[in-house]
Formats: C-alpha cells, structure tokens, sequence
C-alpha cells in the first residue's frame, strides 16, 4: 500500500482506494518498463559473457603462442651454444694443425740446413 501511496504521490495525486483504475494502469506500466528493461539488462549481460568468453579464449590462444616461442628460444640459445662449442673445438684443430705444419717447417727447414752443410762438405772434399 506503501508503494501504491508514493507512486500516487509521484503522479501528484492524492492516495486513493486500491481499487483505482488509474493507479492500477500506472503500476502494471510501471512492471512492464521494469520487466523490459530487466529483459534488456539480460541481454547485455549475455552479450558481455559472450564477450568475456571470446576474450578468455583470446588470451588462451596468445599463452599457448607465448609458450612456442619460449620453446623456441630456449631451443635457439641451446644451439646457440652448441655453435660456439664447435666453433671452439675447430679453433682448436685449426691451431693444431698449425703447430703441425709449422713443426713439419722447422724439420724441413734444419733438414735443408743439414744437407745444404754437407754439400758443401762434399764440395769442399771434391776440390780439395
């Protein structure tokens, strides 16, 4: 009775009897704006969970991206050092084999002293 008293009020009336046909018209509108409006808010909230879903699938796509290309890099810095190691060990071979070659020099070089010294030996020998 309360509400129908303020709704009259609201209308600029007097509170009247119940079984006023007038006030009765302005609640049952009254429902139908709040039922529509409800129905309304409904809708919106349906599309906002539509929202919210595509938005949660979004992200899920964007995490499992996320996580491919953290695989990949770790995947690139393992071979990232895997090159450096084998860069470092051809290093190592390439200065073996230049020690090598520059001690098969050092022999060849004395070997060519030595025989250069016995030709002249020899040549000394044969003139003399």
């Amino acid at each position: 009775i309360e509400a129908i008293e303020t709704f009259t009020a609201s209308q600029g009336g007097q509170a009247r009897p119940l079984h006023d046909e007038e006030v009765l018209q302005g609640l049952l509108q009254q429902i139908e704006q709040l039922t529509q409006g409800k129905a309304g808010l409904q809708q919106e909230k349906e599309i906002l969970q539509q929202q919210k879903s595509s938005l949660q699938q979004e992200k899920a796509g964007w995490q499992q991206e996320k996580e491919i290309l953290q695989q990949q890099k770790s995947s690139l810095q393992q071979d990232k050092v895997n090159l450096q190691g084998e860069k470092e060990a051809g290093e190592r071979r390439m200065n073996q084999q230049i020690e090598s070659l520059q001690q098969a020099t050092d022999k060849q070089r004395r070997d060519i002293e030595c025989l250069t010294a016995e030709k002249e030996t020899l040549q000394q020998q044969k003139e003399a």
